[in-house]
């Protein structure tokens, strides 16, 4: 489930092309993950665990206070290219 979870998370981003909002991503990877769905509290683990590994990095909005993820701009990237 881990590896799905981590492979929901780089391909979404990879596909937005964009930053995207904590709340999108969390449903785009439960969604990569059928049938399996992880609970958000899993996937937002991944997250940190990717964003401490440097393959994403995320970001607040001050006046909105919603947070933003990206990969990284070579290392994210790249990696989530091979997952494709």
């Amino acid at each position: 489930m881990n590896t799905k979870i981590i492979r929901g998370i780089m391909l979404s981003l990879l596909r937005a092309g964009q930053p995207m909002p904590e709340d999108a991503l969390v449903e785009a990877t439960q969604l990569a993950c059928r049938p399996d769905q992880p609970l958000p509290e899993d996937v937002i683990d991944k997250m940190k665990n990717l964003a401490s590994e440097g393959f994403i990095t995320g970001a607040t909005d001050e006046l909105t206070r919603e947070r933003f993820w990206e990969l990284t701009s070579v290392k994210g990237v790249i990696r989530a290219r091979q997952l494709r």
